[in-house]
């Protein structure tokens, strides 16, 4: 629902001792629509939609949240959405 908190998490597959691993941006798009936002850009959360990072993250999982948005042009009470996010490691 548009205004929930929405969570999200990203974990490593397997994790590897001494290996980090940052997110370094995510963006939600609808692509019936063409639009896409950033709701993490440079390792930089997104004031508009509140983006957090959540404090129970560790080393091999990082979990995150945000307001839920709809993209102006939507029609109808659903959407479907894309989550995608860029990882670094080092």
């Amino acid at each position: 629902m548009v205004g929930e908190t929405l969570f999200f998490s990203i974990e490593a597959a397997a994790g590897i001792s001494g290996l980090i691993f940052t997110v370094l941006d995510c963006t939600v798009s609808d692509p019936s629509l063409g639009a896409e936002y950033d709701i993490l850009g440079g390792q930089c959360p997104d004031k508009f939609v509140g983006t957090t990072r959540n404090t129970l993250s560790h080393a091999f999982m990082l979990q995150f949240s945000y307001t839920a948005f709809q993209f102006q042009g939507t029609t109808g009470p659903e959407t479907q959405e894309k989550l995608s996010c860029s990882v670094s490691f080092r």
